[in-house]
């Protein structure tokens, strides 16, 4: 047999096209081999270069911001500052009681975000350290070494409107 499993990504009609021959293919290698095979199809989650500046912004957060902890102001960890965020993206706390007493908060994993969700993330956090002063490494920012709409609502504050 030869590898045991093919990850495809379909971008448009005709290279779609291509790709499921080719899944087709390998399925059928597989079934003849006597393996079982189990497909599934969903949108495409967050992409690497989404993942590389999420991270860099979390540890821009972590480096620059001490934030309140068992009564404490405290640098956080990148991680830390994920499930801060995750936790504020969906307007949810969930806690959990732990194995050995105290508490555990429960956040969402960025993996399993869609590319869309994690631009909410990314904005969240990038209005967040807008109101916190973060000044924003070259690899945290967008294309335009500006976090989306930081311009337009920079220009609406100095104007006397609400950001």
């Amino acid at each position: 047999m030869s590898e045991e499993r093919m990850t495809l990504t379909l971008r448009d009609e005709r290279g779609a096209h291509a790709e499921i021959v080719r899944l087709w293919c390998w399925c059928k290698e597989m079934i003849s081999a006597g393996a079982d095979v189990s497909i599934s199809a969903r949108k495409s989650s967050r992409s690497t270069e989404q993942n590389r500046m999420l991270w860099s912004i979390l540890t821009d957060l972590s480096e620059q911001l001490k934030w309140p902890v068992g009564g404490q102001l405290v640098n956080l960890s990148p991680e830390d500052w994920k499930s801060i965020l995750t936790a504020g993206l969906r307007k949810e706390q969930r806690v959990a009681a732990g194995i050995d007493g105290g508490w555990v908060m429960l956040g969402q994993r960025t993996s399993k975000m869609t590319k869309g969700e994690l631009s909410d993330l990314m904005e969240l956090a990038w209005a967040f350290g807008a109101q916190h002063e973060v000044r924003w490494s070259v690899t945290s920012l967008g294309r335009n070494n500006q976090p989306p709409d930081a311009a337009p609502a920079r220009r609406r504050e100095e104007q006397g409107e609400p950001a």
